[in-house]
């Protein structure tokens, strides 16, 4: 008698794959924080953007030098000064990737029977790797720190990563952080576009706090090549501080109410977001506390493979001794920058 091998699949591989697309589209689960760098990097740049398709290595360039000299003409015979130099320096970028499973296995499919039991666990799994990954990769983009996997990534906190972090506490103009894109910023120090702004709260935001975020925004418009920046980032504790000083100055009124405790969500003309893993704890800084990021979005940015943002792969059976199936989801970019002056941070403003 013939023997038919058992597949152990109640609902095909193409109605979980294809349930599994329209649900990654919803990232939020019960572990969820605020998101507000991707999600404004997504209205900016759109979803996925920029987008590069294979390649090993992600180019961004930044002007080094003057190109030539002025010459001074009194009679018009004077001879043309033609030494010229490049002006553009190359910023290599070494693209990040990785990957996380979503599983479900034949014991679990066979004890959840129907096809509504069984996409409810791949949800709430879907939304659990998804809102992981979404938030590991703002830990090490915002904070700094690994929450394991993702090392590769670079950081924006160049006060904890000395290396290849961006932003960072120095004064303009003697910051030395060793590796942005393979270039030492202390070979150039006098490049605008490599040192970014520095305002220092000095841990008194009451004495201190409007008149930092005031200068921060006004030096890095100053040298901005792309317009206003897009985007504030501050800490829980920057936000509320923030919240007190002005709060002798709210007068919001409606038809039927007064208001004096909306939140603040536009700083100066810039969207002004609370960031749930802003580096303020003793782990995440070494000389001073990033309170608040100031991007420019144009100029620091992600990059993404066209197959690697949030990318999520059909389920297939896994080989082998596992009596279960899963599918991949996939983060491979990185981030890059193109100019610095135009981003900066406040620091030291925890305490009010």
């Amino acid at each position: 008698m013939a023997v038919t091998q058992a597949t152990g699949l109640n609902i095909s591989d193409e109605l979980l794959s294809s349930t599994l697309m329209i649900l990654a589209d919803e990232w939020r689960d019960g572990l969820a924080v605020s998101t507000a760098l991707i999600d404004v990097h997504e209205q900016i740049h759109g979803q996925g953007q920029p987008k590069q398709d294979g390649g090993t290595r992600y180019v961004e360039s930044i002007t080094t030098a003057e190109h030539s000299s002025a010459t001074r003409m009194q009679t018009g015979y004077e001879q043309i000064n033609l030494a010229v130099s490049d002006v553009l320096t190359p910023m290599v970028f070494s693209p990040a990737h990785v990957t996380m499973p979503i599983v479900i296995s034949k014991d679990e499919e066979m004890k959840n029977r129907g096809e509504a039991q069984v996409i409810s666990i791949l949800d709430a799994r879907t939304k659990s790797v998804l809102g992981q990954m979404r938030r590991n990769l703002l830990q090490r983009i915002v904070e700094g720190v690994d929450p394991g996997g993702y090392a590769d990534w670079n950081t924006l906190n160049g006060v904890l990563v000395t290396t290849n972090g961006f932003l960072e506490e120095a004064n303009v103009g003697a910051q030395t952080n060793t590796d942005i894109g393979g270039l030492d910023k202390g070979q150039y120090l006098s490049i605008v576009g490599l040192q970014n702004q520095i305002a220092n709260i000095n841990n008194s935001f009451s004495a201190n706090g409007l008149q930092a975020l005031v200068d921060l925004r006004v030096e890095a418009k100053a040298v901005s090549m792309s317009g206003d920046p897009h985007l504030w980032l501050v800490s829980r504790e920057c936000s509320k501080n923030l919240k007190r000083v002005l709060r002798g100055f709210e007068r919001y009124v409606d038809e039927e109410k007064l208001d004096g405790g909306r939140l603040i969500q536009v700083w100066d003309g810039i969207r002004m977001e609370t960031e749930y893993y802003m580096p303020t704890n003793t782990a995440t800084h070494s000389t001073a506390t990033i309170s608040a990021y100031l991007l420019n979005l144009d100029d620091i940015h992600f990059v993404f493979d066209s197959e690697g943002y949030f990318d999520v792969s059909p389920f297939e059976r896994v080989s082998g001794e596992y009596d279960v199936r899963s599918a991949v989801c996939r983060l491979y970019g990185q981030l890059v920058c193109k100019h610095l002056g135009s981003s900066g941070i406040a620091i030291n403003g925890e305490t009010f």
